[in-house]
């Protein structure tokens, strides 16, 4: 299953800064009085040409994973922290003999959505760039110590980016739909600001929100469910495209299907994929059919096999 390409999403979306906001370079100023203590990852903007703040993909990644982690924990689900149990795989690796398979099965569900140790990510973001000018501010701050009640450390220099847009894409292969639900509640509280980015996110830095523009689906024509790959209007999981036997050997939740349609066209002429565009109020109704449906479910059948 994990070697084959039977289905793509992708999430555009927009980043604005609702306050002051830093990704740090990790290079200091030091002795140059014109560089920041802190300043603002910078690189080439990829249309522009020119050098540019930007939010790294892997910033970007870390914050979802951190926060599907909280929501997976909160719910009761199996959550394997792979930064602070870096070894937490290592019986499953030995056990699995790099089978997918049973790796894939026996891995929790944001280790199947984001990776672990021993398994590869299904999604992909990309770097967000700025869209136009962005606005950049040095500010100064001090270290205070809690006991004395005093100047610890400082002043230092910090560059925040306080206003802009930035654009994005994540791309998600092979994809269950209880993950799709899972990105969408992510996605619903970024949007309603209250998940922080950066650096310093207890100390008033970090407050973003999240447009999501449109989601693009891609269904690649596989056997043995060619049918279902065309079954018009459907927005189709993992489990529509593989075969019974792979279902169960990958430990795939076989829930079906949404019942949401949407408008499915042949983009290219090539007849090899489908593709979908979803924008505007139904970008919100297939999240909410992910969570209501397949997510519930998710967590409903985890339950009772922990029963």
């Amino acid at each position: 299953m994990l070697r084959k390409n039977l289905s793509e999403m992708i999430f555009e979306f927009t980043i604005k800064p609702v306050g002051p906001v830093l990704i740090k370079s990790g290079v200091e100023g030091g002795a140059d009085p014109t560089i920041p203590d802190m300043n603002f990852v910078r690189t080439i903007h990829p249309e522009t040409k020119e050098q540019t703040v930007y939010l790294p993909g892997s910033s970007l990644k870390g914050t979802f994973r951190s926060y599907a982690e909280k929501i997976t924990n909160t719910v009761g689900l199996k959550c394997v922290d792979v930064v602070a149990k870096p070894d937490a795989y290592n019986d499953l690796k030995e056990k699995s003999n790099g089978a997918d398979d049973i790796i894939y099965k026996n891995s929790c569900c944001v280790s199947k959505l984001f990776g672990s140790q021993i398994f590869a990510s299904r999604i992909k973001f990309k770097d967000a760039f700025p869209e136009g000018e962005v606005k950049i501010e040095n500010r100064t701050n001090v270290s205070i110590n809690r006991i004395l009640s005093k100047v610890q450390a400082g002043p230092f220099n910090i560059e925040v980016v306080t206003n802009g847009s930035f654009r994005c894409k994540i791309f998600l292969r092979n994809f269950e739909l209880w993950q799709v639900g899972l990105l969408g509640l992510v996605f619903r509280d970024l949007s309603q600001e209250k998940v922080k980015i950066g650096y310093a996110k207890t100390r008033g830095l970090g407050d973003v929100k999240i447009n999501l523009d449109e989601m693009q689906i891609d269904i690649f024509y596989s056997k043995p469910n060619y049918e279902n790959a065309k079954m018009p209007g459907r927005v189709l999981g993992l489990d529509s495209l593989l075969s019974d036997k792979e279902c169960q050997d990958y430990g795939i939740k076989t829930y079906g299907p949404l019942s949401l349609e949407i408008e499915t066209n042949d983009p290219d002429g090539w007849g090899t994929h489908l593709h979908q565009k979803i924008t505007d109020g139904k970008v919100t109704e297939l999240f909410k059919e992910c969570v209501q449906s397949h997510w519930a479910k998710l967590i409903e059948q985890e339950a009772q096999n922990a029963g």
